[in-house]
C-alpha cells in the first residue's frame, strides 16, 4: 500500500491505524510523503468508529500460503461493518465476500493496481458501486447454514475410498 500511495497525489490518503514489525518503515515513509499516516493502535471497540472516516478500506493479501488465499482478514468485516467500500485481493474469499457482501473491487495483489485503481476513484464512483448486505455474517445469520452441513455430513454413510492400486 505505501508503495501506491507514495506515487498517488496528495489528496488520496492512507491512513495506518497500529503498530507492528513494520512500523518504523512506515513511520519514516509517511514522513516523507504527506498522504501517508501511521497512528497509534486503538482500542478493538472503536476501530469501527476510527475506519468509518475513510472512504474506503483496503486489505491487500499476497496469497502465497493456503491460509491467506482462503482466508478473510478481520480488517474486512472491520470496514464492512464501518459501512465501507472494500478493494481486497482478487483471492477466492475475498472476491466471493465483495460479490455477495460489500461494495468494493477485487485486485490483483500488486502496488501498481492498487495505484491505478486508486488514482481513478471518487466519492462517486466508489458511491456508484453497487451496494450488498451492509453486514457482514456472523454467528446469528451463518449458524443455521453450519448446523444444516453438519446435519447433513452426520446423516450420510461414510464414503468409501478404492484402496487398490
Amino acid at each position: 500500500m505505501i508503495e501506491a500511495f507514495k506515487k498517488l497525489p496528495t489528496n488520496k490518503h492512507a491512513v495506518f491505524l497500529g503498530d507492528g514489525p513494520w512500523e518504523e518503515w512506515m513511520k519514516e515513509e509517511a514522513g516523507k510523503h504527506a498522504n501517508i499516516h501511521v497512528l497509534k493502535p486503538v482500542s478493538p471497540e472503536i476501530v469501527a468508529s476510527y475506519s468509518s472516516s475513510a472512504d474506503v478500506g483496503v486489505s491487500i493479501a499476497n496469497g502465497k500460503s493456503l491460509s491467506y488465499h482462503y482466508g478473510l482478514g478481520n480488517k474486512i468485516f472491520e470496514y464492512s461493518l464501518a459501512g465501507l467500500a472494500l478493494i481486497v485481493s482478487d483471492i477466492p474469499e475475498q472476491r466471493i465476500y465483495v460479490e455477495n457482501h460489500a461494495r468494493g473491487w477485487t485486485i490483483p495483489a500488486c502496488a501498481l493496481e492498487l495505484e491505478t485503481l486508486v488514482r481513478s476513484l471518487t466519492r462517486e464512483s466508489i458511491m456508484a458501486r453497487p451496494e450488498r448486505k451492509r453486514f457482514p455474517p456472523s454467528w446469528e445469520t451463518e449458524r443455521q447454514v453450519l448446523l444444516s452441513i453438519f446435519l447433513e455430513l452426520s446423516n450420510s454413510p461414510p464414503s468409501r475410498v478404492d484402496q487398490t492400486l
